[in-house]
């Protein structure tokens, strides 16, 4: 269970980077872009490349790049660098630490290991109720959309002459008891649900009448409903919650979604006013039509001739805003962004989003430096010859082992002499060196000499990594299987030459 864990710590670990790095750029760009739409357009590609990183980071979908490794090699502090430097090495030699390093690293290893789990298990755990917070308010709009019922045919014939962008669907309109103004539901339902109050000849709910102005009242909350519909902001909202529950940690992305709706919500009003008539009346009215949803039963809706600059909505709300904006936006507003926009904002999300989920955080190449007074084992052998022998299984030779027992983590480099064809059928630790449709070459191809290679193998938490020549090998190939004791195999009736064999754990 606990190497799951450990995988899966790695693995949200570089996507917690990306998703870091992904919102925080956004959120950026959205402080410096002046349109709306613009805006709209940028989070929503966010919230697709959010719910994306996961599948892209944790099924190995792109090429990594390890950002330890290059600090590492910037540094100076590569395993190449440690092994050229000049020390006296015997042919076998096991180089241990002393006793009080000993117990100062049984003490301080299981440290790190356990408060990774637990970070990753806490984490999981919000995700968890994230998720089910989001199944259970969608089970919620299920039961709503059963438990509606038709609205009256003034409500409908009302519906139906409003006027929609061609191309767009018209929802259906439903009255709920349950809501107290208009709200659009989404896929898969597509509806328009009125409370009974703004149905003109409906019977209302319980305990309440019809309202005297719901005729007009209902025409401000289908035009802008229907405003929601033809931009579409119904397909992003279950996208947008579920990349807050994924990526509730983030705080940037919390004021990207809610900097989004606002707007969505602004474009709405813009688009509702243009057929309700003037701005300033589409204001007043939406200002009547949130006075009278608010107010308590007991008390009067507040009248319309109060100024816009009231102290009781000076509160920077999400309507006050809605509403200069309306009345004093000091630029042209555009309703959609440009076709140009639009394309290019596309295919940037995508390379970006792409190119954001290559970080890694999980080092493959080079050993980490130990821990300051913990000296590391290593086992260190100058030069090995292993004489031909002839294939006994499948084409291989046999097995030539070492009296090493291979640690749980380890990092191991050895240099191997043998040209390509050779090289792809070498095995260390029980590794491949190469991919199979190497080992056979044509007659007539010229294959370069024999030289040596040098090989690097690492084992930690995020995994087997292997290069040859700094350049990483595939390990999917085939089951991994690694040997339980240090070992090498040459190509079948080839001699096997290795030298500066290195082990460290």
């Amino acid at each position: 269970m606990w190497a799951w864990v450990d995988r899966l710590s790695g693995v949200m670990a570089d996507a917690g980077v990306a998703a870091t790095l992904l919102v925080a750029l956004v959120a950026l760009v959205m402080i410096g872009t002046r349109q709306p739409a613009r805006r709209v357009r940028l989070a929503r590609a966010t919230m697709v490349g959010l719910i994306a990183l996961g599948p892209l980071v944790g099924l190995g979908l792109v090429p990594r790049l390890d950002l330890i490794a290059q600090a590492r090699q910037f540094g100076g502090f590569t395993l190449a660098s440690l092994s050229r430097t000049p020390r006296p090495e015997p042919v076998l030699g096991i180089t241990a630490p002393d006793a009080p390093a000993a117990a100062t690293r049984s003490v301080a290893r299981p440290l790190g290991p356990w408060f990774a789990r637990a970070l990753t298990l806490t984490y999981l755990g919000g995700v968890g109720c994230g998720i089910a917070w989001l199944l259970l308010g969608h089970v919620g709009l299920v039961l709503l959309a059963r438990r509606s019922h038709e609205p009256s045919r003034a409500a409908l014939a009302a519906h139906q002459a409003l006027a929609i962008v061609p191309g767009s669907r018209r929802p259906r309109l439903r009255v709920a008891a349950r809501v107290r103004r208009p709200v659009l539901l989404g896929f898969p339902w597509w509806l328009i649900l009125i409370p009974p109050e703004l149905d003109p000849a409906g019977s209302g709910s319980e305990g309440s009448e019809p309202a005297a102005d719901s005729g007009s009242l209902l025409h401000l909350g289908l035009l802008h409903e229907l405003a929601h519909a033809e931009a579409g902001d119904a397909w992003f909202a279950l996208p947008t919650r579920l990349a807050q529950a994924l990526w509730f940690a983030l705080p940037p992305l919390w004021w990207i979604s809610a900097q989004m709706r606002l707007d969505q919500e602004f474009l709405a009003d813009r688009r509702a006013a243009l057929r309700f008539g003037l701005l300033a009346e589409y204001a007043a009215a939406l200002l009547e039509f949130a006075s009278t949803r608010t107010s308590a039963p007991h008390l009067p809706a507040r009248p319309l001739s109060r100024p816009l600059h009231d102290d009781s909505l000076a509160e920077h709300s999400a309507l006050f805003q809605r509403i200069l904006m309306l009345l004093r936006c000091p630029f042209p507003v555009e309703a959609a962004p440009p076709a140009w926009w639009a394309r290019g904002l596309s295919c940037l999300a995508v390379l970006v989003t792409l190119g954001i989920s290559c970080l890694s955080l999980r080092s493959t190449p080079g050993a980490a430096p130990p821990p300051a007074g913990v000296a590391p084992r290593a086992f260190r052998m100058s030069r090995l010859e292993v004489p031909a022998r002839p294939p006994v299984r499948q084409g291989r030779a046999p097995l030539f082992g070492l009296p090493i027992r291979m640690p749980g983590q380890f990092d191991l480099t050895v240099e191997v002499w043998a040209d390509p064809p050779a090289l792809s059928q070498t095995r260390v630790v029980g590794l491949r060196l190469g991919p199979e449709h190497e080992a056979a070459s044509e007659p007539s191809r010229v294959l370069p000499p024999e030289s040596w290679h040098v090989v690097h193998v690492r084992r930690d938490r995020g995994g087997i990594t292997l290069r040859v020549d700094e350049q990483p090998v595939p390990l999917n190939s085939e089951p991994l299987g690694l040997t339980t004791w240090l070992s090498v195999e040459p190509a079948a009736n080839r001699d096997g030459r290795y030298r500066s064999l290195q082990l460290l754990w």
